[in-house]
């Protein structure tokens, strides 16, 4: 029997991952890794994004200093992803001490199986 709150945080990530390549990030979603990001963001000229994704907004103290000090270490900018109206991906760069809002994304319409749209790459736009 799937895991309710399993099944939420699966399509959250997936949510987060689909808003941020509808604004031109290069996305990975780490499912399964138990790691200390569940999605790892990157665009150019700007620092990677190390995401933390929780439905509830709530980001426990140790796993935000994992997340800073990991972040450190790879120099990437910590980021918490939350979800305070639906349709919408909240961000917060996350420190030490705490968490400050950053940006809220929408996430692109649904796709037929239910999971978020994700936008097709065209190899020759980057050409």
């Amino acid at each position: 029997m799937p895991n309710a709150n399993r099944n939420a945080g699966d399509y959250f990530e997936r949510s987060t991952k689909a808003a941020l390549d509808a604004v031109g990030f290069w996305v990975i979603r780490a499912a399964g890794s138990f790691g200390v990001a569940d999605v790892v963001a990157m665009r150019a000229r700007s620092a990677p994004l190390l995401i933390a994704c929780k439905t509830n907004g709530v980001l426990p103290r140790a796993e935000r200093e994992a997340l800073v000090e990991a972040a450190q270490k790879a120099g990437a900018r910590p980021v918490l992803a939350t979800r305070s109206r639906r349709g919408w991906v909240d961000l917060y760069t996350v420190d030490k001490y705490g968490a400050k809002p950053l940006s809220s994304l929408k996430v692109p319409s649904r796709s037929s199986d239910g999971s978020p749209a994700e936008q097709e790459n065209d190899d020759d736009e980057s050409k």
